[in-house]
């Protein structure tokens, strides 16, 4: 029975350290009548350091998929570990094992668990930095864009507000000049509006260029009436 308990602790100490996480349930194998029983405050510890882990896991898949980034190696890699901690410090709640194994295993869950947050943190500062080049990017783009477009609205809206008899077509073209104006403006603040990823800046670009195509269609229709 001493035998098995050391080689358990072994496998235990070995599979918990450095983020080797790789762990099958039936790899830790903990005795069921230890010497010195682990004490409530030690469960009390696993129990609120595992609370403190599943807010910090829900808030990284919030970010996944704010920042669409379900399929990232890196992120899915430290959400898998995150609930290897989680299981570790189950273990600790539900098993009577050692206190000075506990003691071990809840000290190594919150050395992995900073080393997780530093990790995360300057992840997300470079996906971040990479977000904000693109953004630069599509709001040189959109800026020209507007640009271009600003003057046709103008020249057409110019034209409508100066001639004399303006019938229901004229009427009917004004109304939807007005519209591509102010949705040319959107492209305009570009710059001002948030993104978390370049999918929704690519996304929102083009949604607002296709309406705006749709209106100039709709335009063309009006005229060959």
């Amino acid at each position: 029975m001493k035998i098995k308990y050391t080689l358990s602790v072994i496998i235990f100490i070995i599979l918990s350290i450095n983020f080797v996480f790789a762990i099958e349930k039936s790899s830790i194998i903990l005795t069921k009548n230890p010497k010195i029983i682990n004490t409530d405050s030690n469960i009390k510890q696993a129990e609120s350091i595992e609370i403190e882990i599943t807010k910090f896991r829900k808030n990284l898949l919030i970010i996944q998929k704010k920042y669409r980034l379900e399929k990232d190696k890196n992120i899915n890699i430290y959400l898998h570990k995150l609930s290897d901690l989680i299981y570790i410090l189950r273990k600790i709640e539900t098993t009577k094992i050692e206190k000075n194994m506990a003691n071990f295993v809840i000290k190594e869950v919150i050395n992995n668990i900073k080393n997780i947050n530093f990790k995360v943190k300057n992840y997300l500062k470079n996906i971040q930095k990479q977000n904000q080049i693109k953004k630069n990017q599509y709001t040189q783009i959109s800026y020209w864009l507007y640009t271009k477009l600003n003057k046709i609205t103008i020249l057409f809206i110019d034209y409508y507000k100066n001639k004399k008899n303006i019938n229901s077509k004229d009427k009917k073209i004004l109304n939807i000049i007005k519209d591509i104006y102010y949705k040319n403006l959107k492209l305009k603040d570009f710059s001002k509006k948030t993104f978390y990823n370049t999918y929704d800046m690519k996304n929102y670009l083009i949604n607002i260029l296709k309406s705006i195509k749709k209106d100039f269609s709709k335009i063309r229709a009006i005229t060959k009436r």
